[in-house]
């Protein structure tokens, strides 16, 4: 494909959308790399903090270029934080049972 193959919307900011397919109408747009963490995030909320197969649905609809593996690095980055909160917490509450005595 050469890049006169797509197209842009112009928006407020101008947009990479994919080429249309004349059948549906649908836009899809191409997401930037600065912007993927905050589409991964509302998407994950959208979904209910659904797994990786409702989130690829989901950001299927409205975007071309995100991938599974983008997904689940975003879910790998999530489990990983949870784990270091969870830690943390557990860490306060020793401090507080044991300055509690």
């Amino acid at each position: 494909m050469d890049i006169r193959d797509y197209q842009y919307r112009k928006s407020g900011e101008e947009k990479l959308i994919a080429p249309m397919k004349e059948d549906n109408g649908e836009i899809k747009y191409y997401v930037c790399y600065d912007d993927l963490l905050t589409i991964l995030e509302e998407t994950h909320v959208a979904v209910g903090n659904g797994g990786k197969t409702r989130m690829l649905k989901e950001c299927n609809c409205r975007y071309k270029n995100i991938t599974v593996k983008a997904i689940m690095t975003y879910k790998a980055m999530l489990t990983l934080s949870k784990e270091t909160e969870d830690i943390e917490k557990r860490q306060c509450h020793q401090a507080v049972y044991f300055t509690a005595k």
